[in-house]
């Protein structure tokens, strides 16, 4: 097997990260899920109690998400909000609002705080995104282990930061028999006058929304309320957008400095509609930073964010970050390879100088990092010697080939919250960057591609069998020594401009080789022929397109150029496969196997 990786231009990077997708397209109404929790993010039981004014009496001081439990009047009594292990449906996770003790408050409940609502637009949040949006929750009630249908719960929403006056409140619900799904439409469905709701989203700096499960009726011991599988659904022009800020949320320029010691020296029209904040490290003995919002200076006149240096600084660093980019696609703490190979950051740049002139011999270095924890050791390397001419130039990396990917990973996942924050600073002090030069963003946007192919000549047993009786399933290849079939698929945009188009492989063995190939047509029909362990799919005018070795998970992506490997026109159809080896544990002896075939047509 031979391939060559076509070399990465600067403005279209085909670089990957690594996050779970659960991103997911209801095909008929057009509604992606923009943000989901299973609740199964625990391997035993966690609890917060409350007692009747509301202060904590016992369990852990922090859970994995954001939850709380509340009680309002009431002369005694504890509510407890939980995250079980194992009493959702099927065995899985789920979120527990249970009465301890009988009490006769005046209203109890339990709260999901900071759900992020990004794929609204910051700031202009209107009644047509109300009726674009529903929420989904499975949900169970009962009272000392029986069904109890009496059980009435109010479902609400409330802009973080929001009270009774700003809630958005949706029809109550009850369990008749077993676990139940429910569904509210937030324009249709919605209880009370939205103006509040919305005035106070569209001047939160953050914008977040608590959910509020609340009881009602009678308060007795042995009550519960289980929740899981909340999701929320946004139909969306755009079905692949999962966050975007194209900064034009202000009118006027708004900026904030950090002198030496990171100390805030000067807040323009602060606050800011978006989050960000600078910092220093070292002992530096002089320098300002500052970053901005500029209401004219970004692409066609547009609004941006502006990131500068304004004094000298002999600092060991210096930096800005740009917080809560949302991650509802993935689910939390099950992040994996795969999800990062269709995830795509991408953003329009420019540098100047102090004189407003292009800067470009200036360089800056972008990563992305877990919202809270993520440091330097954690980051993910999406854009190193940043620079950009004359103009404005437009950047995108798609996230599994970034750099430190593992221990990026590794830290999102062990965060257990679905956001990033990307963090900008100059490439090296002092050679790269100097006083007046400045970095303006504008239209950041996360992007997950639902899958933009179709797979074929999956190895079912329906049409062929597989060599040795070793079946895999109608979405992969013939088992391999591993007990799967590998699956393969693609992600971006299947166009041969932009030529940003991936496949990735998983189910693959171990630090074995594949090699990545086209053709034109569908052997057989599209239920191929027995080939080594596994089925031929793709044939007619083969080309070899890449050799990747699968890393330890069994995961392999492409990194070259496809369209152009390929030596793909505008309108061709074409089919791929990836034909890999497995000679130590080979099923059928051979030592090699194949992925399903996956088929695309491209664009111009």
């Amino acid at each position: 097997m031979s391939g060559a990786a076509q070399p990465m231009n600067l403005t279209r990077h085909s670089l990957l990260l690594t996050l779970t997708a659960l991103c997911s397209v209801d095909q008929a109404a057009g509604q992606t899920v923009v943000y989901s929790d299973n609740f199964d993010d625990v391997s035993s039981y966690n609890w917060h109690i409350r007692d009747q004014a509301g202060g904590s009496t016992t369990g852990p001081t922090s859970m994995e998400n954001a939850y709380g439990c509340f009680i309002g009047g009431g002369t005694v009594g504890v509510c407890q909000v939980s995250e079980l292990a194992t009493d959702g449906p099927d065995g899985s996770g789920c979120l527990e609002y249970r009465i301890n003790t009988t009490f006769d408050a005046g209203y109890s409940g339990a709260t999901l705080d900071n759900l992020p609502v990004n794929f609204w637009a910051p700031g202009s949040v209107t009644y047509t995104d109300l009726f674009n949006t529903w929420f989904e929750l499975d949900y169970y009630t009962d009272i000392n282990g029986v069904v109890d249908p009496n059980l009435q719960v109010g479902f609400e929403l409330r802009p973080t930061g929001g009270g009774w006056n700003e809630r958005l409140e949706l029809p109550n619900f009850s369990t008749s028999s077993g676990w139940e799904t429910v569904r509210f439409n937030l324009g249709q469905d919605a209880m009370t006058d939205p103006t509040n709701f919305l005035a106070l989203l569209n001047g939160n700096e953050d914008i977040t929304i608590n959910v509020v499960l609340r009881i009602r009726g009678s308060y007795d011991a042995g009550r519960r309320l289980l929740v899981d599988n909340l999701r929320i659904r946004h139909l969306s022009s755009d079905p692949d957008m999962q966050w975007s800020d194209d900064f034009d949320d202000i009118s006027t320029d708004a900026y904030q400095t950090r002198d030496w010691a990171g100390n805030q020296t000067d807040s323009g029209n602060l606050p800011f509609r978006n989050s960000y904040s600078q910092w220093l490290s070292g002992s530096p003995s002089a320098g300002v930073m500052r970053v901005a919002e500029r209401a004219s200076d970004g692409v066609g006149a547009s609004g941006c964010a502006a990131f500068s240096l304004d004094a000298a600084t002999d600092a060991s660093g210096i930096g800005w970050e740009y917080s809560q980019l949302t991650l509802g696609q993935f689910t939390q703490g099950q992040v994996t390879m795969t999800e990062l190979a269709g995830t795509t950051i991408s953003f329009d740049a420019l540098i100047t100088d102090a004189a407003g002139n292009p800067a470009p011999t200036t360089e800056f270095r972008v990563n992305l990092r877990a919202y809270n924890s993520g440091g330097w050791a954690d980051r993910l390397d999406v854009v190193q010697n940043l620079s950009t001419g004359a103009g404005w130039t437009h950047v995108e990396a798609v996230m599994s080939e970034c750099g430190n990917v593992d221990a990026f990973l590794a830290d999102l996942n062990a965060n257990f919250e679905n956001r990033l924050k990307i963090v900008i600073g100059p490439q090296s002090l002092g050679s790269t960057i100097s006083p007046g030069d400045v970095l303006h963003i504008d239209n950041l946007a996360l992007r997950y591609d639902s899958n933009p192919g179709t797979v074929f000549c999956g190895a079912d047993g329906v049409s062929v069998l597989c060599p040795c009786g070793n079946q895999g399933s109608s979405e992969t290849g013939c088992a391999n020594g591993g007990g799967l079939g590998a699956h393969l698929r693609g992600f971006g945009e299947i166009s041969v401009s932009s030529d940003s188009f991936v496949l990735s492989a998983v189910n693959l063995i171990s630090s074995q080789p594949g090699l990545y190939f086209q053709g034109n047509n569908q052997i057989n029909s599209g239920a191929g022929v027995q080939f080594g362990d596994g089925l031929r799919c793709a044939g007619g005018g083969v080309i070899r397109l890449q050799v990747r070795f699968a890393d330890s998970s069994g995961w392999s992506a492409t990194t070259t150029a496809i369209a152009q490997g390929g030596v793909v026109n505008a309108g061709d159809t074409k089919r791929y496969q990836l034909w890999y080896r497995d000679p130590q544990s080979t099923v059928c002896g051979t030592g090699f196997n194949l992925s399903n075939g996956y088929e695309v047509v491209w664009q111009p």
